[in-house]
C-alpha cells in the first residue's frame, strides 16, 4: 500500500535530490539563484550557507533536479516567495516574473508565493501554473483559507502555528491541498522576525530567537531563559493524525543543513509513514530512531511539534 501523505524535502543539488528519492522522498523544494533576489528573501537565505554549502543552485542544475524528480513520479516546488519592497515598482515585476519564469522553464510543477500581490502576479502572467501559499501568509482560520482558494491556489501551508486540533478542522473545509511542517523549521513567528543571522557573516553569531537571555523583574534577577524561544521539531508521533486528517505534504526544514542529515530525517519518516499505512506499529523503538535522535528530541517531548499545547 502506498503512503498517502507526501513527503517533501529541500534539494540543492541533482545527487543530492537522486539520494532523496531513493530514500523515500516524494517532492523536492528548491529556490534559484539570483542575482536580484539572492538576498531579497524571508529568511535572509544567500547562495551559500555558513557551511559553505550551495543552498541557491543554477537554473540549469534545477532543470536537472526537475528531469530526474519526474522520472519518479515526484513534483518540484520552486520557490519565490519573497516580499515586496515597492509594489509601484514595474521593473521590479518584470525582474519577479522573469525569475518565476526561468523557475517554470527550468520544470517546475508548484511556484511558492508569500503573499497577495505576487500570487495575482502570477496568475495574471502564468494561470496555468499551480501556485502554493507559503507560510508567510499565516494561513490559520477558514476565512484566510477560503480567501486563496477563490484566487485559485492549489496547495496552502499552514502556519507553524496551527494546533493539532487547527490542523484537522481546516483539512475538513479545505478544497486546496494542505501542506504542514513535519520537521524542523522556525522558532520565532515565522515572517515576522527580521532577526539579523544565516546571511553569510563571518562569525556565527547562532540564532538570536534561541538564544540565552538575563531576565530581570523589578530590578530583582529571575534567571537566563529562552524567552523568544517557542521552536518545536519534530512530528513523528502525530504522523497517524496528520495522515488521518488528509494533509497532502508534510514538509521538511534545512535547505541550508548538510543533505547526510536531512537523509537521516527522510529516511525515519518514510518508513513511518509506509509502516502507517500498512497498518503496523510506528513507534520509536520499530522505525530504528537513531539514538541522537531521541535524546535531542524525544527525551523531553518539549520539541514534539504536535504534542501537548499549541505555539
Amino acid at each position: 500500500m502506498n503512503k498517502m501523505m507526501r513527503l517533501m524535502v529541500p534539494a540543492s543539488t541533482l545527487d543530492d535530490a537522486k539520494k532523496l528519492i531513493e530514500a523515500g522522498a516524494d517532492d523536492i523544494y528548491v529556490g534559484a539563484s539570483s542575482k536580484t533576489f539572492n538576498q531579497y528573501s524571508f529568511n535572509g537565505r544567500s547562495v551559500t550557507s555558513k557551511n559553505g554549502k550551495r543552498v541557491l543552485p543554477s537554473f540549469e542544475e534545477i532543470h536537472k533536479i526537475c528531469s530526474y524528480i519526474h522520472l519518479h513520479d515526484g513534483n518540484v516546488y520552486f520557490l519565490a516567495n519573497i516580499p515586496i519592497v515597492n509594489g509601484n515598482d514595474d521593473t521590479f515585476r518584470k525582474e519577479f516574473l522573469k525569475y518565476v519564469r526561468d523557475g517554470i522553464a527550468a520544470g517546475a510543477d508548484y511556484i511558492i508565493l508569500g503573499n497577495l500581490s505576487t500570487l495575482t502576479w502570477v496568475k495574471e502572467e502564468y494561470g496555468s501554473i499551480k501556485t502554493v501559499a507559503s507560510s508567510y501568509l499565516e494561513v490559520q482560520n477558514e476565512l484566510t483559507l477560503k480567501m486563496l482558494e477563490e484566487i485559485g491556489v492549489s496547495q496552502i501551508v499552514l502556519s507553524y502555528q496551527c494546533s493539532l486540533d487547527e490542523i484537522r478542522d481546516l483539512c475538513k473545509i479545505s478544497h486546496a491541498q494542505i501542506e504542514v511542517f513535519g520537521h524542523g523549521g522556525c522558532s520565532f513567528y515565522v515572517g515576522t522576525c527580521n532577526l539579523f543571522h544565516e546571511m553569510g557573516e563571518s562569525v556565527k553569531i547562532g540564532y538570536p530567537c534561541r538564544a540565552l537571555y538575563d531576565v530581570k523583574y523589578e530590578n530583582e534577577e529571575c534567571g537566563r531563559f529562552r524567552i523568544l524561544d517557542c521552536f518545536k521539531m519534530c512530528s513523528l508521533c502525530k504522523l497517524k493524525e496528520l495522515e488521518t486528517y488528509g494533509v497532502h505534504s508534510l514538509k521538511v526544514v534545512g535547505r541550508d543543513l548538510d543533505a547526510e542529515y536531512i537523509l537521516d530525517i527522510v529516511k525515519v519518516y518514510s518508513k513511518a509513514l509506509y509502516k502507517y499505512c500498512k497498518g503496523e506499529d510506528i513507534g520509536l523503538n520499530s522505525l530504528d530512531v537513531p539514538q541522537w535522535w531521541r535524546r535531542t528530541w524525544c527525551s523531553s517531548g518539549k520539541l514534539c511539534r504536535y504534542g501537548g499545547s499549541s505555539f
